[in-house]
């Protein structure tokens, strides 16, 4: 990871699929049937992207999905249910499947020419600074009738004052301390009094707002 940092991709990414072999990554490597992709020509071939470790991490390096389709790529993907629709909406040319043990049967067919996690695209698809750069200031479509209910709700509520959402912590194992900051913390932030704050934390943190009964910011 230290490599990746300072911007040796070509060693970084090599010693990121060390990553299998540490006991505790929290991910399972799936074993699939076809053989690992190594960057060759995916013109005309079906390639299998098995998502791994948190959502975040899926969220992450789904960005490099639009790489793969430039290939010319036919492209199936293994991910968290959850995920399935969001992704689905936002890259409408890949199939999309809910991981699941033992996986789809679908995901099993040796017509299927390579597989590789998601998260070794890197090593074909970051190789420099520029190649992160995208075409599109996003890569995520969210749901247009939840987002006019939604803008509509809230914009009711705060009577013209900025919208503003809020996630303080990850309650991930590796990096939580280094994704999080307390809710008081916040505090200069959200006495602002042009903002109304929405709660988008994941998890139970009924006690954290209570704590801070004072502080404008809704569930």
């Amino acid at each position: 990871m230290l490599q990746l940092l300072q911007g040796d991709f070509e060693n970084g990414w090599k010693q990121y699929q060390y990553r299998w072999k540490y006991e505790k990554f929290p991910s399972e490597y799936r074993e699939f049937p076809q053989p690992s992709w190594y960057g060759s020509n995916l013109s005309g071939k079906t390639i299998l992207v098995w998502a791994e470790q948190g959502i975040g991490d899926e969220i992450m390096f789904a960005s490099m999905l639009n790489d793969l389709l430039q290939m010319n790529a036919n492209i199936m993907v293994e991910c968290e249910y959850r995920l399935v629709s969001l992704f689905q909406r936002s890259f409408p040319n890949i199939q999309f499947l809910s991981r699941e043990n033992p996986p789809n049967s679908q995901l099993l067919n040796p017509n299927i020419h390579y597989q590789i996690p998601m998260g070794s695209l890197g090593q074909w698809l970051r190789i420099n600074q520029d190649s992160f750069k995208q075409s599109h200031p996003y890569y995520l479509i969210a749901c247009p009738d939840k987002v006019s209910k939604l803008r509509n709700k809230y914009q009711q509520l705060a009577n013209g004052k900025q919208l503003v959402g809020i996630s303080w912590k990850s309650t991930g194992i590796r990096h939580a301390l280094a994704k999080s900051i307390p809710l008081r913390g916040w505090i200069p932030i959200l006495s602002q009094s042009n903002c109304y704050f929405i709660n988008l934390q994941y998890g139970d943190v009924a006690l954290e707002l209570t704590q801070l009964q004072s502080i404008r910011i809704k569930k």
